[in-house]
C-alpha cells in the first residue's frame, strides 16, 4: 500500500519535467498578462512619439572610359585588382561619399538650417523642409556660420516668443529668452540681426506651436548627411552604384540625392575640361607672343614696301621663288613642330609637381608622346581625386606617383629626341633654301630683303592660324564634355518608413513583456524554498493523500452534510483515502496523529475538519488536542475555557468525563481541549495517565484525531507516537520550507517512525494535479448539474412571465 502512494511519476519523465516548468509559469499568468499588456503600450507610445525615418535611393552606372596604351597595357594585372573598371568605380564612390561634394550640396539646399515643430505627447517632431511655416532672414550667409545655435519659438498669430541657446566664447552654453515680437521684425541675436517671418504655408493650426530652427556649421552638418548616407556598387559584375539617404523627409532626401549627383556631374565634367583648360590657356598665352611678333614682322614689311617702292620680278624669277615656297612650307611646318615640342617640354621642366597637367592636342605629329600625354594627365586626374579622401602616403597614390614620375621620364625623353630630329630636319630645309637663294644671287637686294621679310611673316602667321584652330577644336572639346556617371533613377523614397519598424518594434515589446516577468519568476523561483505542490513533497518518499485547497471563506470548518464545493470534497477524498492506508484497521479506536514543521501550517484545521468529515459517516469521533504549547481549538471554536487534558494529567482526582465536551453542532462530535497551558508539556505527556486515556478513548470511539504539537520544533509528539496508528504530516503550501520539511523528515526517519502521510494545505487551485483530479470533477459535475437546474428554473420562470403576460 505504501509503494501505491509513494511516488506519483508518468512514465516519461520529460513529459512530467516540462509540466512542471510550465505549471511554474503558467500560474502567474496575470502577472505575465499584465507585463505583456504594458509592454505593448509602451511598444504603441514609442511608436507614436517617435520620427519616422524614411530611405531615398537612387541609381547611377560610371561609364568605361579607358583610353590609350596605358589602359591596354595595364588590363594584363586587372586580375589584381589595379587600374582595373572595378577600381574606377570605387575611386567614383569616394568622390561621392568626400566631403568636398557633400559641403557643396549642403550649401545649395541650406541644409545647415533645420527647422521642425517640437514633439508633444504622442505627435512626434514634425520636420520642414519647403513647407515651413515660417522663415528666418540672415543679415550673413548662412554658410559662414560656424557655432551652433538653436532659436525656439511660441507662435501666435501675429507675434512669437522667442528663446535662443548658443555657445559662447568660452564654450559655456547660454539660454536666454530674447522677448516677444512680431513677424518680420528686427531680432538682435548671437548670429547677429535676423528677422521671421511668415510663408505661404502658415496656417491657423500653427498658433500655438512650437518651433525649433537649429542652425550648425557646414562641417558638422557634412558630418550628419555623411553618416546617414549608403554607397555601394548593386552586384560584383555591374558598374552600377546605388546611391541611399535616411532622414525624415522624404523630399528633402530626394533633393539630396538629385543635387548630390548632379554635383558630381559638373566635377567630373570640370575635372575632365582641367586638361582643355590648362590647353587653352597655354595656346592663348602662345598666340599673343606670335600676334605681337607677327604685327612687328607686317609692320616691317609695309615699311619697306613703302620706303623702296618694291615691285614684282619677272616670270623666270617667280619660278624659282615657286620653288623655294614649297621648300619653305615644310620648313614652317617644321618649325611650327619644333616651337611645340620645345614648348612642351619647358613646360614639363617648369611644372615639376605631380599634380599638374600637361597641355593636350596640341597638334605634334608624334602619336607616343600624344598617348603618354593623354595617359599622364589621366593619371594625375586620379591622384588628385583619390588625394579627395586619402594622404600621399595611401599605397594606391604612391603607385601613381611611380607611374607618373616613369611616364615623365619617358615623355622628356621622346621630347628631347623629337626637338633633336626636328633641329636636324629645319636645317636641311634651310641648306635647300639657302640652294635656292643662291641663285638668285644677282637678285637686287631689295628683292632679297623683301623674300626675307615675306618668309618670316608666312612663318608667323602660319603658326598663328594653326594655334588658333587649336584653340575652337578645344573650345569644341570643352562643350561636348559629358560626366562619367550616367543617372539611371532618379531619388525615390520608400513610402513607408524604414524606422521605427512597427511590427518588430511591437515584437520585440511583446516579447520584453514575455520576457521580463519570465526572468523575474525565474529568478524568484531560482531562490524559492517553498512547498508550491504535491510535486515538491516528492523528494520525501512519503504517500500524499490528498491536496487541501486554501480555505477563502471565514468559516474554519468547511464540510458539512449536503456541501459539494471542491474544498469539503478534499477533505472526503483524505478520509478516503486515510481508509486505504491505515494498516490493522480496527473497529473502534482508530487513531489520527495530526502535526507539522513550525505553527501555522494549518494542522488544528485540517483536524477539525477531518473529525467532522468521519461524523458525516455515523461514526463516533473526538478530537484530542495534545497541542499543549499554543493551543486553538477553544479559540477557534469560541468555546470557554475549561480543564482538558494538561489538567486530568496533573490531577489524579479529576475523571475522564470530566474534561470531554459533547459538541452541540455536530453529532457524534466530542472534543477535549488543552487546557491549562503547563510549564513542562514533554515530561507531563509522560505520565501513565496518558495511556489509561488512550485506553479509554479507545475503547469509545470510532475515531480520535490527536491534534499534536509542530514535530520541527519540539519533541512532544515523538514521545507518545506509539498511541498513533496513522500520522498526518501537514505542510502548507506557499508557507514552508523545504529544507525545514527535509530536515523534520530525516529526524523522524532516523527514529524509524512508520505509518506517515502527507498532507498537502492551502494550495491554490492552479496547483492541483492527479493526486486531487477526482474531487475536481466530482465538484465540477455536482457544480454543473446545480447550473444546468438553475438555468431551467430561469427559463421555466420566464416562459411563465411571458405567458401570462397582459
Amino acid at each position: 500500500m505504501d509503494d501505491q502512494y509513494s511516488k506519483n511519476k508518468y512514465v516519461e519523465e520529460d513529459t512530467i519535467n516540462l509540466r512542471e516548468i510550465l505549471e511554474k509559469y503558467f500560474r502567474h499568468w496575470k502577472l505575465i498578462l499584465a507585463c505583456v499588456i504594458i509592454a505593448l503600450v509602451i511598444g504603441f507610445l514609442f511608436l507614436k512619439s517617435k520620427v519616422p525615418i524614411y530611405e531615398s535611393s537612387a541609381t547611377v552606372i560610371v561609364k568605361d572610359e579607358k583610353s590609350g596604351s596605358l589602359s591596354d597595357e595595364l588590363s594584363v594585372f586587372s586580375d589584381l585588382g589595379i587600374m582595373t573598371q572595378r577600381g574606377n568605380i570605387y575611386n567614383e564612390i569616394e568622390i561621392l561619399k568626400s566631403r568636398k561634394l557633400l559641403s557643396q550640396v549642403v550649401k545649395e539646399l541650406s541644409l545647415n538650417l533645420t527647422i521642425y515643430n517640437k514633439a508633444n505627447f504622442l505627435k512626434p517632431d514634425k520636420y520642414y523642409y519647403k513647407n515651413s511655416p515660417i522663415n528666418i532672414d540672415f543679415n550673413i550667409p548662412i554658410d559662414e556660420i560656424i557655432k551652433p545655435t538653436t532659436l525656439e519659438l511660441s507662435l501666435n498669430d501675429k507675434n512669437f516668443k522667442i528663446y535662443e541657446t548658443y555657445i559662447d566664447s568660452k564654450g559655456k552654453k547660454i539660454s536666454e529668452f530674447k522677448g516677444k515680437y512680431k513677424f518680420g521684425d528686427p531680432i538682435e541675436t548671437s548670429l547677429g540681426i535676423i528677422s521671421i517671418n511668415k510663408t505661404q504655408y502658415w496656417n491657423e493650426k500653427n498658433i500655438g506651436d512650437d518651433i525649433i530652427i537649429n542652425i550648425t556649421s557646414i562641417d558638422n552638418t557634412v558630418n550628419n548627411y555623411k553618416n546617414n548616407l549608403t554607397i555601394e556598387t548593386v552586384n560584383r559584375d555591374a558598374s552600377a552604384i546605388s546611391i541611399k539617404i535616411n532622414g525624415p523627409n522624404k523630399e528633402l532626401n530626394d533633393d539630396f540625392l538629385n543635387t548630390l549627383i548632379l554635383q558630381h556631374q559638373y566635377q567630373a565634367i570640370s575635372d575632365k575640361n582641367i586638361i582643355a583648360i590648362n590647353t587653352s590657356r597655354f595656346i592663348d598665352e602662345r598666340m599673343k607672343v606670335i600676334e605681337t611678333e607677327l604685327s612687328n614682322i607686317e609692320s616691317m614689311l609695309q615699311s619697306f614696301m613703302t620706303q623702296e617702292k618694291y615691285i614684282d620680278l619677272n616670270i623666270s624669277v617667280q619660278n624659282i621663288l615657286a620653288k623655294e615656297s614649297n621648300v619653305e612650307k615644310d620648313l614652317i611646318n617644321s618649325y611650327i613642330q619644333l616651337k611645340l615640342a620645345e614648348q612642351i617640354k619647358d613646360y614639363l621642366d617648369k611644372h615639376k609637381d605631380l599634380s599638374s597637367l600637361l597641355p593636350a592636342n596640341l597638334g605634334v605629329e608624334n602619336d607616343a608622346i600624344n598617348k603618354m600625354t593623354n595617359d599622364y594627365n589621366q593619371l594625375v586626374l586620379q591622384r588628385n581625386n583619390l588625394l579627395l579622401n586619402s594622404s600621399a602616403e595611401n599605397p594606391l597614390v604612391t603607385k601613381i606617383d611611380n607611374q607618373l614620375l616613369a611616364l615623365r621620364a619617358s615623355l622628356n625623353e621622346s621630347l628631347n629626341n623629337l626637338i633633336t630630329s626636328l633641329k636636324i630636319q629645319t636645317q636641311s630645309l634651310k641648306t635647300n633654301i639657302d640652294k635656292y637663294s643662291s641663285n638668285l644671287a644677282s637678285m637686287p637686294a631689295s628683292e632679297r630683303r623683301y623674300r626675307d621679310i615675306l618668309r618670316q611673316q608666312q612663318i608667323k602667321e602660319n603658326l598663328y592660324i594653326y594655334l588658333m584652330q587649336k584653340r575652337e577644336e578645344t573650345e569644341i572639346a570643352m562643350a561636348a564634355t559629358v560626366s562619367n556617371i550616367k543617372l539611371v533613377d532618379p531619388a525615390y523614397s520608400s513610402p513607408n518608413p524604414i524606422k521605427p519598424k512597427k511590427t518588430a518594434s511591437m515584437f520585440i515589446a511583446l516579447l520584453i513583456g514575455l520576457f521580463f516577468p519570465i526572468l523575474l519568476i525565474y529568478v524568484r523561483n531560482l531562490f524559492d524554498n517553498k512547498i508550491h505542490t504535491p510535486q515538491d513533497l516528492e523528494f520525501l518518499d512519503i504517500p500524499i493523500l490528498a491536496s487541501i485547497p486554501v480555505n477563502k471563506s471565514n468559516d474554519l470548518i468547511v464540510i458539512k452534510d449536503n456541501v459539494k464545493h471542491h474544498l469539503a470534497e478534499a477533505f472526503r477524498t483524505l478520509r478516503s483515502n486515510l481508509e486505504f492506508i491505515i494498516t490493522n484497521k480496527k473497529e473502534k479506536g482508530n487513531t489520527i496523529f495530526v502535526t507539522s514543521t513550525i505553527p501555522g501550517e494549518g494542522k488544528t484545521f485540517i483536524s477539525l475538519n477531518l473529525a467532522v468529515s468521519y461524523t458525516l459517516l455515523n461514526a463516533k469521533v473526538l478530537i484530542l488536542e495534545l497541542d499543549l504549547r499554543a493551543p486553538r481549538i477553544a479559540h477557534y471554536l469560541n468555546m470557554p475555557e475549561s480543564k482538558g487534558i494538561s489538567d486530568y494529567l496533573k490531577d489524579d482526582n479529576l475523571d475522564i468525563n470530566d474534561i470531554i465536551i459533547h459538541s452541540v453542532e455536530y453529532q457524534n462530535l466530542d472534543y477535549i481541549n488543552a487546557g491549562t497551558i503547563p510549564p513542562n508539556p514533554s515530561e507531563l505527556l509522560q505520565r501513565p495517565r496518558l495511556a489509561e486515556l488512550f485506553n479509554f478513548i479507545q475503547k469509545e470511539y470510532d475515531y480520535i484525531v490527536v491534534d499534536n504539537a509542530p514535530i520541527g520544533l519540539v519533541v512532544d509528539s515523538l514521545s507518545i507516537i506509539s498511541y498513533a496508528d496513522i500520522i498526518l504530516y501537514v505542510a502548507r503550501a506557499e508557507y514552508l520550507d523545504k529544507r525545514a520539511l527535509g530536515f523534520t523528515y530525516n529526524f523522524i526517519k532516523n527514529k524509524n517512525v512508520k505509518n506517515i502521510a502527507l498532507v498537502l494545505n492551502a494550495t491554490k487551485a492552479r496547483t492541483s494535479s492527479y493526486y486531487d483530479y477526482a474531487y475536481y470533477n466530482y465538484n465540477y459535475y455536482y457544480q454543473y448539474s446545480h447550473d444546468v437546474q438553475s438555468t431551467d428554473n430561469k427559463i421555466k420562470k420566464l416562459f411563465y412571465k411571458f405567458t401570462n403576460k397582459k
